[in-house]
């Protein structure tokens, strides 16, 4: 896709739920009192540190990848572990990403610990089952 850039986010099984059922094309307002995870430019920064973190998202965290359209980084920062941000909050930062999908959200793979690392096809099976 000319125009596009490819970002990575973790989300836990409630958002995978929620964006299942929107036909896998926007992510949900973050719940309140919950961690909202920003995109990535890189995968392996969510792979890295996916223990942790699936620990609290309840032993089951989901790495997604989506394309956003490439003006959709010119108001963002990156740091340096290559986490994308909205100079403004969460609920600004996801009404503006949804904005700028281009394209399904994308079933990575399921990082957890009761399972390991398991592929997409058998995570989205199981959402299916409970939509």
């Amino acid at each position: 896709m000319s125009g596009t850039f490819t970002l990575w986010r973790l989300i836990s099984e409630a958002e995978l739920h929620q964006i299942a059922a929107c036909e896998m094309r926007e992510f949900p307002e973050p719940a309140r009192g919950l961690t909202f995870f920003y995109p990535s430019v890189d995968a392996s920064y969510y792979e890295r540190i996916s223990l942790d973190l699936s620990r609290h998202l309840g032993g089951k965290a989901f790495l997604v990848r989506f394309e956003v359209r490439s003006t959709y980084l010119d108001s963002c920062t990156v740091n340096e572990s290559g986490i994308v941000a909205l100079k403004q909050g969460p609920p600004q930062s996801i009404r503006r990403l949804n904005d700028a999908l281009a394209g399904p959200i994308r079933l990575v793979r399921e990082l957890g610990l009761d399972r390991g690392a398991r592929g997409a096809a058998g995570v989205l099976e199981d959402v299916r089952q409970f939509a």
